[in-house]
Formats: C-alpha cells, structure tokens, sequence
C-alpha cells in the first residue's frame, strides 16, 4: 500500500470499527495495537493469529529483536545432510542452508569457526551464518552476519563487557542469546555478538568505508603486512605513517604525543584501554591477540573496536599491561600516560554506573534453566560454578582495585 494518503479500513458486518492511516516505516516494522485494542504503535513483531504484547517494541531497529535482553531467540538452521562433511571441516568454507526465524525463511551460507577451539558438528561447535552470500543484500532483521559463540561457560561475560566499552565511547557489539535447531536437533544455547561488519560500522561511524583491521596472534601496527583487512580498501601509506612512528618516535614527547595524536583518535583509544584494564580484557589489542581498529575516514584517524571479549573478568593485569605498540608508546610518554590514568578513573565510574555485579547476578539465574537443559553443553556443574564464582569475585573487586592503584600514583 501507498504511504501516500492510503488508509486501511476494517469493517464487520457493514461497520467500520477500525481505520488506520497508512505511513511509511522502515523495513521489518510493522504497526500494531499494543495490547490488542491499544494505541496504534511501531513493532518488530508481527504476530498473525496471535494477540498483540504487552507494549511495542522500544527500538525500531528491526536487528534490536535479535539482541534483547532476557530474550533467547530460536533460530533454526537446514542443511543438505550431503554436505555435512563438507561443513564439518575446520577452516572448511562452509556450505549453504536454510534459516528460519519469525515465520520467514531464507537461503544463507554457514560455517563452524573457532581458531584454537574447534569444535566439529558432534560436539558444540560454533556458527558463522552469511546472510548476504548466496542472495546478494539480503538481510535478517538488518543484520548481514550471525555469529554464535558457545565458548564462554557462563555465557554471559560478553554481554557484561561490551557495555564497559560502549560506556566510554567505543563502538561496541550488542550481545544476545540464541537457541539454535540445527536439521530438527536441539543445539542448545549460544551467545550472539554482533558481527562487526560494514552494517555496524554503518551505526557507529558517518562514513563506514574506511579500513578495517585485524590482527591476530601478536599481529601489530608496527608490522602491518601480518595485519589482516577485514573491510574496506588498506590504507599502506597510512600504515607506513603509523609503523615508522611506532619504530622512531620523535625524541621529543609533546612532538611523539601530538604525531600520534595527528594518526590516532588519542582520547578514544585510551579510554578504550582503559575499558581494556577494567574488563581483563586479555585477548584484546594490549596482548596483542585478537583485536580490530577503524581507520574513519571522517577525520582519518585509528579506532579500536572491541572483539572476542567471552575470556574476560577471569585473569587480572596490572593497569598498565600491555604490549601493543601503540599503548607502550603512550605509556613512555609522560603526558600521553598522565592521559590514560585520566581516561582510566573515568573509565571506573562509567563502570561503576552500569552495576555490573546486579546484572551478573540477574543473567546467571536467567540463564540457568537453559544451560541446564542444552543437550551440548560440556561444561559440568561444578565448573560452571567455579567459572561463575571468578566471574563475580571480579566484578565486585576489579574497579575498586584500580582506584586504589591509581590512589597509591597521586
């Protein structure tokens, strides 16, 4: 129908008793009466032949269905069984599927991944699932990439660590909980971190075609060939900048500081360090180990994207930890480092602000009943407890342990 004064008339036995005026709305959203009979409101879900919820939907993103807390989304994958040992391959390319969620079905392309923790199809394995391969633009929700991680035992650190660096201005994944069917069998419970794609580029950055980078396994900036391009055209003029800076910084610190500063957004770096410092963030860009950074092309400066955060909040480092070239550049760097001290007492109130201890408490009790039940799961109780009591004892003492630190440096 014509968003242009078009209107939408229901009628029973010759009167009208309902009419709406038909508007434009974004893709998967739909208007509907929140209650049934309610007030005519925008929704991410349809719900043919059954009543209207409660309330609508308080985003009209269409991927926010996909990420909503307490929600475990059922998603269901079909696969040729012909080409299951294609799939079951580790570094394998995958094979083509059916994805079914909310009555719709589309064609995708799926793959197990994990680096150093693979797990085949009789195990748990984890999904990278192409929304956009076999059909060119097409979306879930929004969303061009789902990928389902199981590695985390309490299955909630990521989604207690992204908030730490969206607080301090870090374009962070949204994080959410699936259950996934694979050929009619139950796979269990799976963690949904967003993919960090040209579509989540596009809500965090003006302009989402710039560079971006991955490094992996100590992969670095003052190296870049070991560096991998996951987006965009490289940049090898601005990575020989960075490299030789990072090699030769000017013997002068204000002159290293500002040079840096003319190649790196310097504020949000160190406050995503500082995030770094307060998660245990020990996979991250100060190991090096798994890390992504965004060249934006808006003022053509770095920024670090957090990744792989599901081995956080388990194994404490001093807060200044860290043997990425540009952290240990700032660090020599006295007014580059009096910044970062800076950047980390703030980062502890941001943290503080979140009360991370109350959401843990609240999502492990939430997430008990389905970790129980999933039929895949290698983890036995004893562990998850272990892995959980960590998991709190650091939440409940990290910040406090860095303010003290930064107490005994006035």
């Amino acid at each position: 129908m014509s968003a242009t004064e078009e209107h939408l008339r229901l009628w029973i036995d010759d009167r009208m008793v309902d009419e709406v005026e038909v508007v434009a709305l974004p893709e998967d959203v739909a208007l509907a009466r929140t209650p049934d009979g309610g007030p005519l409101l925008p929704t991410l879900w349809a719900t043919p032949g059954a009543p209207n919820p409660e309330a609508a939907s308080p985003s009209i993103d269409p991927s926010s269905v996909l990420f909503g807390d307490q929600q475990i989304v059922p998603l269901s994958l079909t696969i040729d069984p012909a080409t299951l040992p294609t799939l079951d391959v580790e570094g394998g390319e995958g094979v083509p599927a059916a994805l079914a969620f909310d009555g719709v079905t589309l064609a995708v392309w799926v793959r197990l991944t994990g680096s150093g923790s693979f797990e085949p199809l009789a195990g748990k394995p984890s999904w990278s699932i192409d929304v956009d391969r076999v059909v060119g633009g097409q979306r879930l929700r929004g969303l061009e990439r789902i990928a389902l991680d199981r590695k985390d035992p309490t299955a909630v650190r990521e989604s207690l660590a992204y908030p730490v660096f969206a607080a301090v201005g870090a374009p962070a994944p949204r994080v959410g909980w699936v259950q996934l069917t694979v050929n009619g069998e139950d796979y269990g419970l799976y963690v949904h971190s967003e993919a960090e794609d040209d579509t989540f580029l596009a809500r965090w950055f003006a302009d989402p075609s710039g560079m971006l980078l991955e490094g992996q396994d100590d992969a670095d900036l003052d190296a870049p060939d070991a560096l991998e391009l996951d987006d965009g055209e490289r940049d090898d003029a601005f990575l020989a900048a960075l490299a030789a800076l990072l090699a030769a910084p000017p013997a002068d610190p204000a002159q290293a500081e500002a040079a840096l500063e003319a190649l790196v957004d310097l504020d949000a770096f160190l406050a995503y360090a500082a995030a770094e410092a307060i998660t245990m963030h020990a996979d991250g860009y100060q190991r090096p180990e798994r890390w992504r950074a965004y060249l934006d092309p808006a003022d053509g400066r770095l920024r670090w994207l957090p990744h792989g955060t599901e081995a956080t909040f388990t194994d404490p480092q001093p807060y200044d930890h860290g043997d990425g070239a540009v952290f240990r550049l700032c660090l020599d760097l006295p007014g580059c480092r009096a910044r970062y001290l800076a950047a980390l007492a703030a980062a502890c109130d941001d943290a503080d602000a979140l009360d991370l201890v109350a959401t843990f408490d609240a999502r492990v009790a939430w997430l008990a009943p389905a970790l129980a039940a999933d039929p895949r799961r290698d983890v036995a109780p004893a562990e998850l407890a272990q892995e959980q009591a960590l998991t709190r004892t650091w939440l409940v003492n990290r910040v406090s342990a860095l303010r003290a630190v930064l107490a005994s440096l006035r």
